[in-house]
């Protein structure tokens, strides 16, 4: 699966890079791959809770307008973060990570064993699919669709109202 994967994201880096019609620049893939900055311009509580540990959003913005949207979740076994990563409006990316603990983190001796990340590429407001011959991926579709679909929060509605979809 980690073949495939990385085939994936090369082939939609190749494709967003070689489409003039592509919004996506390369400054955008590089920043898919970082880690979360420390210090957030804003944090705000996630309404919909999705654990008893809860979650929260991160904002760092200029002018009010997010540069990057983090939603993270707080579990005992590990935590999710979800990233939105904007260029502008029509070019974005989302990231999906799964971090899973080996036992419960409030243990002593707890320990991250497991980090899983899938990306997603919007340019010009579509999701980049990788070339046809490749097949269909109507998982990574559906994935993708509900990995954007979290950053249509009420709270950070605000930091966000041109993203085109």
């Amino acid at each position: 699966m980690c073949t495939l994967r990385a085939a994936t994201t090369a082939s939609l880096m190749s494709l967003a890079l070689v489409s003039p019609a592509v919004a996506c620049t390369p400054e955008l893939y590089s920043r898919l791959e970082q880690s979360l900055p420390s210090d957030p311009d804003e944090t705000i509580e996630t309404l919909d809770i999705q654990s008893t540990e809860g979650g929260e959003w991160q904002v760092w913005h200029k002018q009010g307008r997010a540069r990057l949207v983090a939603r993270i979740d707080y579990g005992e076994m590990g935590r999710q973060e979800t990233q939105l990563v904007v260029q502008s409006p029509a070019a974005y990316g989302v990231t999906q990570t799964r971090y899973v603990y080996s036992v419960p983190i409030y243990l002593e001796g707890s320990a991250l064993v497991r980090k899983e990340t899938d990306f997603y590429l919007f340019c010009d407001g579509a999701l980049v699919l990788p070339p046809e011959d490749l097949g269909a991926f109507p998982e990574y579709e559906a994935a993708a669709e509900a990995a954007r679909s979290v950053f249509d929060a009420p709270e950070i509605a605000a930091f966000l109202p041109d993203l085109k979809r």
